[in-house]
């Protein structure tokens, strides 16, 4: 999984589009992946999509071509690592003190409400909120 985002940072990716190296390539135009889901990212103030793509962490930096035929548009992406909001995130040691602080809460059980807080999963997948 990787993350799509437009080169002209204004334009929405419809979900369910076709990622593509060359736009004019005839049919059938070989598929290298999918857009799974799109949304706004707030921090960079701009469009951008998850994506299943082949060797997608191979295609890092590169430029594609989503193609949605349904919605009659071709949109040039540039894909980036899915981790593009905190890159240096060093998810074994986010997911190491999540482990630990939920045992701690296990040892609070009877003073604990029915409250569970937060885990550490949206750290670790970057979930935008």
């Amino acid at each position: 999984v990787v993350c799509g985002v437009p080169l002209d940072k204004i334009t929405s990716i419809p979900e369910g589009s076709h990622l593509v190296k060359d736009s004019n390539a005839p049919l059938p135009n070989p598929k290298l992946g999918y857009i799974s889901a799109s949304c706004w990212s707030v921090e960079h103030n701009n469009p951008f999509s998850l994506a299943i793509l082949k060797d997608g962490k191979n295609m890092i930096g590169k430029k594609l071509f989503v193609m949605s035929p349904l919605k009659n548009k071709i949109i040039r992406v540039e894909i980036v690592s899915k981790n593009f909001v905190d890159p240096k995130l060093d998810e074994k040691s986010v997911r190491e003190a999540s482990l630990y602080w939920e045992q701690v809460r296990k040892n609070y059980k009877a003073f604990e409400t029915d409250y569970k807080g937060a885990i550490t999963d949206v750290y670790l997948h970057q979930m935008q909120g």
